[in-house]
Parts: structure tokens; C-alpha cells; sequence
């Protein structure tokens, strides 16, 4: 795995560099699905946040023909990317980064996610997703 990081920063190709996060961003959001399926809530979320932050690096990757930050604030990821959120995208972004806490502390959120809740926040993750998608 370390050569393969290496060989990527060795030689820099922006649109293979965007590919590889769209990708990777893509098999995440399946990850993030199959999880929801089986009603494991916290991780689909979790892997959801993977996918809205890798496709915001794949943004920042053809905006700046530069590796993106290794930060995970969905917010200064699309700051970065000089995104035009309108208040609703914001307040997405803003919120879900509860999710990226919360996949690694489960204590986090106290009593968990329920459904409805999950069920609103994977609505609004594949919206925003195919928002940022729309341009790339």
C-alpha cells in the first residue's frame, strides 16, 4: 500500500489523481448503502462522510492540479475547492461532520441513530454527492 501512495505523489496526473478519488469515493458510498441495508446506521453514515470528502478531494485535485489536504472537515474541503454552497449544502456539510466522529467513537452519539434519522441523512449524502458530481 506505502508504494502505491508513493508512486502517486512521485508522479502527478490530475486526472488520474481525480479518477482515483471518485473511485474510491464511489466504492464507499456502496460500502455506505450495504451497511444502511443491514441497518448498521452509524457505519453506513461514517462511510457516507468518506464519500462527500473524497469526492470534495477529487474537486480540489482539478481546481488546484495539486494533492488535496489529508483533513477530513467536510467544510474546509469545499472552502478549499472554492465550492458555492447555498445555505442548505452548507448546513448538510456543516452537520454530517458529526459522522466522521462518530465512526470511530460509537459513545459519541449517545443512544445511536434511529432510522428516521439515518434515512434523512443518507437522503441528503447521495443529494450532495450528486451535486458535487454534476460538474466533475
Amino acid at each position: 500500500m506505502w508504494g502505491v501512495i508513493r508512486a502517486i505523489s512521485m508522479s502527478f496526473d490530475v486526472k488520474q489523481q481525480s479518477r482515483y478519488w471518485i473511485n474510491s469515493s464511489d466504492e464507499d458510498m456502496a460500502a455506505a448503502i450495504s451497511l444502511f441495508d443491514k441497518k448498521h446506521y452509524r457505519q453506513a453514515l461514517f462511510f457516507a462522510h468518506l464519500a462527500i470528502e473524497k469526492l470534495l478531494k477529487s474537486y480540489i485535485v482539478g481546481q488546484t492540479k495539486d494533492h488535496p489536504p489529508r483533513i477530513h472537515n467536510l467544510m474546509r474541503l469545499s472552502e478549499i475547492a472554492k465550492l458555492q454552497l447555498n445555505e442548505q449544502r452548507e448546513m448538510v456539510l456543516r452537520e454530517f461532520s458529526i459522522y466522521k466522529i462518530a465512526g470511530r467513537y460509537p459513545d459519541w452519539l449517545g443512544d445511536g441513530i434511529d432510522q428516521q434519522i439515518a434515512n434523512e441523512d443518507m437522503s441528503k449524502a447521495k443529494e450532495v454527492i450528486e451535486w458535487i458530481k454534476t460538474p466533475l
